[in-house]
């Protein structure tokens, strides 16, 4: 509805994504020139930037955090094409209030229901590139969004598969960039939301 406001939270594990949005948002961030070398001093910088951000998924194979320097793309510079993606959006996330924080600490937000929840968490059995200290239970996640549907909340995850009580409504075969735990193979794989 015109005029309607309803609020927006966005959170990831990634502190570093969260402080390029909140720049992006505020206006302040503007485009860095991403060498090679300027890309391996962002990788092992233990300093949460959002150039950091900017260079570890927008400059990266893949949009894969850090997971190797791409130089350009059909003649384009990938620095050139990921800030202009950003400001592209710009506009459009000028009212979602963005922070760094575990998806548990929404319980208290989301216990009065009616909210709609989209949830993109580490695939089961991939690595996790955002940090050696960052570990993700996937059991766990499953059980809380288990009780915010419960609550009354609208649920939609993104995984590779899911407990049987949850539907897949969109699937596509995708290139898995992320090796996994067990096999450390790189294959095709559906990429799938279930609610």
């Amino acid at each position: 509805m015109t005029g309607d406001y309803y609020p927006c939270y966005a959170s990831d594990g990634c502190e570093d994504l969260i402080l390029l949005w909140k720049k992006v948002q505020q206006g302040k961030f503007s485009k860095i020139i991403v060498s090679e070398q300027k890309w391996k001093e962002l990788k092992y910088s233990k300093i949460h930037s959002a150039e950091r951000a900017f260079a570890g998924f927008g400059c990266s194979f893949s949009g894969v955090f850090f997971h190797g320097y791409v130089n350009d793309s059909n003649g384009k510079k990938t620095y050139d094409i990921a800030y202009q993606s950003i400001k592209d959006i710009e506009d459009e996330i000028k009212n979602i209030s963005f922070s760094h924080k575990d998806y548990k600490d929404y319980n208290k937000i989301i216990r009065k229901g009616e909210y709609l929840i989209y949830c993109d968490p580490p695939y089961d059995n991939t690595e996790c590139e955002f940090g050696s200290n960052f570990e993700f239970n996937t059991e766990e996640f499953w059980k809380i969004i288990k009780q915010w549907k419960k609550w009354g909340n609208i649920v939609i995850i993104s995984e590779k598969k899911a407990p049987k009580e949850f539907k897949c409504i969109w699937e596509k075969s995708k290139f898995n960039f992320l090796k996994t735990t067990r096999n450390d193979k790189q294959s095709n794989f559906l990429d799938k939301l279930f609610i």
